[in-house]
């Protein structure tokens, strides 16, 4: 369950990020749906690297 817990931290903090970036691409005058497109899959990527990273590894 460790890693079901760090994934969803992970995926919420990425969250909060694409949330921060869509707003200031559209305070900038960015289409929404652009900046959706754009940060989405961004952030869709990041926590897809992060679910390849976790959990491999040999313990010591």
């Amino acid at each position: 369950m460790p890693i079901v817990k760090n994934l969803a931290t992970s995926a919420g903090q990425e969250a909060v990020n694409v949330g921060k970036n869509i707003l200031e691409d559209v305070s900038q005058g960015r289409s929404v749906s652009e900046a959706m497109k754009q940060h989405g899959s961004e952030g869709l990527q990041k926590v897809g690297k992060k679910l390849q990273q976790c959990g491999k590894g040999k313990r010591k």
